[in-house]
């Protein structure tokens, strides 16, 4: 059973990691309206680089951005690294601090403190999983950007858009799904309290 206080502090996670993932998502597709903009511009845009060597090789950075994307999420989320993280002892005053002033909130200690070994292992872990998500949302980003730069040198918008399908389904595979390794981390840490 997960506490009252843990229970909202990963509902508060869960509800910011899906609005990071989204601006990053939206700011992503972006790259696709300036390649259009740029590309169907009323001067027009001649295309400086026609080496299709060159453009083969931007695909293949693509693919391997996507494969990259796909086994760095992986692995820094296995479970294998989910239980080296939960080994370690929470640091509950770094939980506890006040972004904004950068002072420990006795109060929010206090709360922390009233936790479950096992639930104060579990607390620490949304920051941790939101900075192994964000190498993947940023790798697919660059996957769409890479597409960008194949639209500009070949002076085809058409070209782009199967680098933003590619960067979106994986950035759809990545959804944030907090609830997903905070549960399996509870079985985790609850049997290695136990």
């Amino acid at each position: 059973m997960v506490s009252k206080t843990l229970n909202e502090i990963i509902q508060d996670a869960e509800h910011s990691h899906r609005k990071i993932w989204l601006m990053m998502t939206v700011t992503s597709t972006l790259w696709v309206l300036l390649g259009y903009l740029t590309i169907h511009s009323s001067e027009g845009f001649s295309p400086k680089y026609t080496n299709n060597l060159f453009i083969y090789l931007l695909y293949f950075v693509a693919f391997a951005l996507g494969v990259l994307s796909i086994g760095l999420r992986y692995y820094l989320l296995s479970n294998q690294r989910i239980e080296i993280r939960i080994a370690e002892k929470p640091n509950l005053k770094l939980i506890a601090k006040n972004c904004q002033t950068g002072e420990v909130d006795h109060k929010r200690l206090e709360e922390l403190n009233r936790l479950e070994t096992y639930e104060q292992v579990l607390v620490t872990l949304p920051g941790w999983i939101l900075n192994r998500s964000v190498y993947s949302w940023g790798i697919n980003s660059m996957i769409i950007f890479t597409g960008y730069i194949v639209g500009i040198l070949t002076n085809a918008f058409a070209v782009i858009v199967p680098f933003m399908v590619g960067a979106l389904i994986l950035d759809f595979i990545m959804f944030p799904k907090l609830q997903k390794y905070i549960k399996k981390a509870s079985v985790l840490a609850n049997s290695a309290s136990a």
